[in-house]
């Protein structure tokens, strides 16, 4: 799987900008998330899953 991100840097007579893209295993990442019990772990996997981000909601 690629994931890809943007990298924005202002110069004094304008910008630049570059497309990166880095291989990771998104399994691994789950296993990690779910290893780790990170806060709102069901929503993040999910994320990871499907590649949408869904809005969090405050746990009372």
């Amino acid at each position: 799987m690629l994931a890809s991100y943007l990298i924005l840097e202002f110069e004094p007579d304008g910008y630049s900008s570059t497309i990166a893209r880095v291989n990771y295993d998104r399994e691994a990442e789950v296993a990690v998330a779910e290893m780790t019990q990170m806060p709102f772990v069901r929503e993040y996997v999910h994320e990871l899953r499907t590649g949408r981000y869904q809005k969090r909601r405050t746990r009372l």
